[in-house]
């Protein structure tokens, strides 16, 4: 069975979304000391974000280790 290929254009746009995770993580962490009206949903959505983007970085390793290897 043939396993599902990716293109260049949505290796970029999954590192572009892993890249604001990234940031989004970031400012997340440095804004945490302030003040939320729902401090257990921020923390929540924090870490699905968090948990999203190991998960692309994950996504796009595998990509790059297949495209380095010769594999479509």
């Amino acid at each position: 069975m043939k396993q599902p290929s990716i293109s260049i254009d949505g290796l970029n746009y999954l590192e572009h979304l892993r890249n604001i995770g990234h940031l989004f993580g970031e400012l997340a962490a440095a804004n945490a000391t302030t003040t939320h009206r729902a401090p257990v949903q921020y923390s929540q959505l924090i870490s699905l974000l968090s948990i999203m983007t190991d998960q692309l970085d994950a996504v796009i390793e595998r990509c790059n280790q297949r495209w380095q290897g010769g594999e479509e």
